[in-house]
């Protein structure tokens, strides 16, 4: 996704008519992989339980 980020940000400031753009980096977010991880861990202790 970084590779397409100019082409992205000259879209955005086209379709926003902004005389500046932001520049604009993605990131991996990794939210989603911790929050099953701890599902994991609590699924495991209400088996012990």
């Amino acid at each position: 996704m970084n590779s397409k980020a100019k082409v992205f940000r000259k879209y955005l400031g086209q379709e926003l008519q902004i005389k500046f753009t932001p520049t604009i980096k993605f990131f991996y977010d990794e939210t989603i992989s911790y929050n099953q991880k701890l599902d994991t861990i609590f699924n495991n202790l209400d088996k012990k339980n």
